[in-house]
């Protein structure tokens, strides 16, 4: 299988960072939960989780706009350093070395919705049990994300298409965010030999061109 060589995505993190980033993972479910906001890991998080391996920088959650703010505040009164960093999409809350992205608006005006946290599931990350975004959110999330400065994210995309186990339907669904970035993953993924199914690639088509 060409194109997917999980051996050269994998980054080596001195211990000491690794246990920093456990401790402020578990830290930042904690105070998510306990504020009630609903949330999904995403970044490092799931694309480790979903198979394409990636460095454990930033811990990533996506949560809705109207809790941002006072999810920053909860991190703030926990201690952390918090900035709306970029007050459109990200705010970010900092511990030591380690940052917490609370990201609320994604690329193509992607937002955690009802069915995202739905289709979320409960795994255990880094000896952390929370909710991660779905593969197919995933997939959506990194094709649409993927820039000149960031194409790591159309790999991740691809690992996780040749390793996870996904619902074609739901990935049509969420794919109409923006399809056209979609499908041009998809055709290059089957180009690469990845077993993507041919009726998945028809409906994607005939949902951009033949509506």
């Amino acid at each position: 299988m060409g194109g997917v060589d999980d051996n050269t995505q994998t980054r080596e993190v001195s211990p000491e960072r690794l246990e920093a980033f456990k401790e402020v993972l578990a830290e930042a479910v904690k105070i998510t939960e306990e504020v009630g906001v609903p949330y999904l890991g995403a970044g490092s998080l799931a694309s480790n989780h979903w198979g394409r391996p990636s460095a454990m920088g930033d811990v990533d959650l996506v949560i809705n706009p109207t809790d941002a703010k006072r999810l920053l505040k909860a991190f703030d009164a926990a201690g952390y350093d918090t900035e709306e960093s970029q007050p459109q999409w990200l705010y970010k809350a900092s511990k030591g070395e380690i940052t917490v992205d609370l990201i609320f608006q994604m690329e193509g005006a992607l937002y955690l919705d009802e069915n995202m946290v739905q289709r979320g599931t409960i795994q255990e990350v880094e000896g952390v049990r929370m909710r991660l975004m779905a593969a197919e959110d995933f997939i959506v999330s990194q094709a649409m994300s993927a820039k000149e400065d960031t194409p790591d994210y159309w790999y991740n995309a691809l690992g996780v298409l040749a390793k996870s186990k996904l619902d074609w339907d739901y990935l049509v669904e969420r794919a109409s965010r923006g399809p056209r970035r979609v499908l041009s993953l998809i055709i290059y993924a089957q180009s690469d030999d990845l077993p993507i199914p041919d009726s998945f690639i028809r409906q994607l088509f005939e949902s951009v061109y033949e509506r």
